[in-house]
């Protein structure tokens, strides 16, 4: 049986504070707190994890795996000797940074907390063994987002080409429109059922196949939500997603901050979708209110679409394998994710033998 060993995160890393981005272009990723921001020309890492330092990310773990800039809202942590990179990285990623900072209303993580940390490691060849486990499953999840990312594209590349200068109509004249509510909070048996029910920070600009929460049928007849039907499309009227979209995968309903696009025989969800996708900017550069963004059913209705029905048939008989294609990879990303996740903490502490 592998020794594992107890040590402080601060003996086993090097950390360093992230530097103000450079204003220029080019191949190499930009870090901050949530992620990948930009690409710039030059670097201050290569093979690090980048930890968000401030704000609403303050804790967040990431992973570069070439070179990167890592920005002044996140710490830089490589590995020494003693410890896999791979292995560091998803050994930080079972760490709950996000409730270990200073400051109240603006949160600030700082090398001396993350450094503090006691862990345990095992040998480098059973680090190694289990970085390999998780990152077979990563490397699989990685693909199925490449491959989705392809096929969206040819689907757009195909949508400019045929409807950017086709005769138009008004959206709501060919399609329904229709938005959501919110189950009273004072009913929470109202909200576990088996139906989803989508918030607007929930659209994914992908297929949503589950929700942070249910409802229940009593919870629609007494509230203005409404059951969907699979492959609505969705688009936020309110708030900092204003624009954003997704298209349901099953029945769902939604809430009051979200418009959607009922499809037809005519105007299938493959090209709703792409009509989303392509009037996001307009949407949200058409929101007003000060203390709340927002947009109207009455503002979407006014998009216009196209009026060639034949074209919009083909469209959809040429891309609706596409997307078959991208539902399946995006609920087998979801099961690999589950899996990867269960296994994480189980392999971490040692539950799970790998040898």
């Amino acid at each position: 049986m592998t020794e594992w060993k107890t040590y402080r995160l601060g003996d086993i890393t090097i950390m360093r504070n992230g530097k103000k981005r450079p204003n220029t272009q080019g191949i190499y990723p930009v870090y901050g707190g949530n992620g990948i921001m930009d690409y710039t020309d030059c670097y201050n890492a290569e093979n690090t994890i980048i930890v968000g330092r401030v704000g609403a990310y303050c804790g967040n773990v990431y992973q570069s795996k070439g070179k990167c800039w890592v920005s002044d809202n996140a710490i830089s942590v490589s590995a020494t000797e003693l410890v896999d990179s791979s292995f560091l990285y998803y050994l930080m990623s079972s760490v709950d940074f996000h409730h270990h900072h200073i400051g109240g209303a603006q949160p600030l993580m700082t090398q001396d907390i993350i450094g503090g940390f006691e862990i345990s490691l095992p040998s480098l060849e059973e680090q190694r063994r289990i970085a390999g486990i998780l990152g077979a499953i990563d490397d699989k999840i990685e693909n199925n987002r490449r491959i989705n990312t392809n096929l969206e594209l040819q689907a757009q590349a195909l949508y400019k080409q045929w409807f950017v200068d086709s005769s138009t109509v008004k959206l709501g004249d060919v399609v329904r429109t229709t938005s959501g509510g919110t189950p009273s909070r004072s009913h929470m048996e109202f909200y576990v059922g088996k139906y989803g029910w989508v918030k607007s920070k929930e659209l994914n600009s992908s297929f949503i196949t589950k929700t942070e929460e249910t409802i229940t049928d009593d919870a629609i007849a007494k509230s203005a939500a409404k059951l969907l039907p699979a492959k609505s499309i969705l688009i936020a009227m309110y708030g900092a997603t204003v624009g954003q979209y997704a298209i349901l995968s099953q029945p769902m309903t939604c809430n009051q901050a979200v418009c959607a696009l009922l499809p037809n025989e005519n105007y299938p969800y493959t090209y709703l979708f792409m009509v989303a996708k392509n009037i996001k900017e307009e949407l949200a550069n058409k929101a007003i209110g000060s203390a709340q963004q927002n947009i109207s059913q009455v503002i979407i209705k006014d998009i216009d679409i196209s009026s060639d029905i034949e074209k919009i048939r083909q469209f959809h008989k040429i891309v609706c394998p596409h997307f078959e294609v991208m539902e399946k990879n995006q609920k087998e990303n979801e099961t690999l994710a589950t899996l990867r996740d269960t296994l994480l903490p189980k392999l971490m502490n040692g539950e799970i033998k790998t040898e």
